[in-house]
This record gives C-alpha cells, sequence and structure tokens, in this order.
C-alpha cells in the first residue's frame, strides 16, 4: 500500500492537515507526505524521478519530499524485492464539469436495514476529482429506497446531513442509500447547477 497527500501547512485547519490535491500556485514549493507498507518508494513528477526512499526513512510513519509544484502527475511506486508492488498518483485538475456516481454495492437486500454507499465526486472532463468544488448537489431518488443520510467529510459543515441537497468538499462527499422491504430498481440522481448529473442504479431483491 502507498498513498499520497500534501500537507496544508495550516496545523489541522477545518480538521485536515493533508490533501489529496495536486492543485497549486505557479512557483510554489508543496510538502508531499507518503504513507507507505512497501520497503521502497519512488516519487516521480510526469515521469521524471524526485527521488526513492526507504521506509526506514520515515519519520513517525510518513516519508516526505519538497516537490516545486508543476501540473500534471505526482506518483509514488512502491516497490519489494525490487518489483513493483503497489503505486498512488495524484492529478492535476481542470475546471468543474460532471458529476460522478460510485456505489459500493450493485444490490441491496429487501429487509428494511441492508445499506448502501454512493460516493459524490465533482470532476473535470478527464474524469480527475477537482479539489476545490463545493457546489450544491440535488439528490433525486426513485425506487424501494430512501437516503437516510448525506456527508462531506467537513467538521465544520453544518448543512442538516437529511435534507434532499448537500455541498461537496474537496470536491466530494457520501450518500447513504436503504432498501425497503420490497423488491425493484433504485436509481439515484445528482444534479447540480452549471455541471453534468449523473444517476447509478442498484437493484433491491
Amino acid at each position: 500500500m502507498v498513498y499520497l497527500c500534501v500537507s496544508t501547512g495550516d496545523g489541522g485547519k477545518r480538521g485536515f492537515a493533508g490533501v489529496e490535491n495536486w492543485n497549486w500556485p505557479s512557483n510554489s514549493t508543496a510538502t508531499v507526505l507518503c504513507f507507505a507498507n512497501c520497503p521502497e518508494v519512488t516519487l516521480t513528477l510526469n515521469d521524471k524521478v524526485i527521488g526513492t526512499k526507504k521506509l526506514s526513512e520515515a519519520v513517525n510513519g510518513i516519508l516526505s519530499w519538497q516537490v516545486p509544484f508543476e501540473p500534471g502527475t505526482l506518483k509514488a511506486v512502491g516497490r519489494a524485492d525490487g518489483q513493483v508492488v503497489c503505486d498512488y498518483a495524484l492529478k492535476t485538475a481542470g475546471s468543474p464539469s460532471r458529476i460522478e456516481l460510485l456505489s459500493d454495492a450493485t444490490e441491496l437486500r429487501t429487509n428494511g436495514k441492508d445499506v448502501g454507499h454512493v460516493e459524490f465526486r465533482i470532476v473535470d472532463a478527464n474524469g480527475v476529482r477537482v479539489p476545490d468544488a463545493e457546489p450544491e448537489v440535488k439528490f433525486e431518488m426513485t425506487g424501494p429506497a430512501k437516503i437516510i443520510g448525506l456527508g462531506n467529510g467537513d467538521l465544520s459543515n453544518s448543512e442538516n446531513c437529511r435534507d434532499e441537497t448537500h455541498r461537496a468538499f474537496q470536491g466530494r462527499g457520501l450518500a447513504i442509500l436503504q432498501a425497503a422491504m420490497i423488491p425493484g430498481d433504485i436509481t439515484l440522481k445528482a444534479p447540480a447547477p452549471g455541471l453534468e448529473s449523473a444517476s447509478v442504479t442498484l437493484r433491491s431483491r
């Protein structure tokens, strides 16, 4: 496993100290944080090697690099015994273009209790999540289920989690669905002003 984020340098403001974001001002330098459980990690920016570090060099479990920002793809590749075993990338995003819905299930049980989690993301034309996009998304449900919660991970957010609308935070959020006690198709639609809408269909059986 290998994971990348960039230090905000804000001491935990708004509940986080690092973000999955490779959109930064020109001529800035970012502190890149890497969490890994493989022996060695190589960091590249647009296929140019920034450096390779061993897990034994980690401080409090974190490898770090100072990287001059350049738009493109920042990638960490983990190796064990010289073989690539994992990788993780952050990409520079363009303007918000559409909504994506990603469900953790395709079917729900018709017991009135089973739940499904649908992540909503704000992405650019290439499908890259836009980390500073925070539009208000409206959710429309049809079929034998209901929305029992909406959230976005922002600890300062005071929106009602049971309303039909919710803002994205860092370009994403989560809708939790609960199946009813009858079978059928469940469709969740998610429109937002100025963005291409999305829908996902699950089956309750």
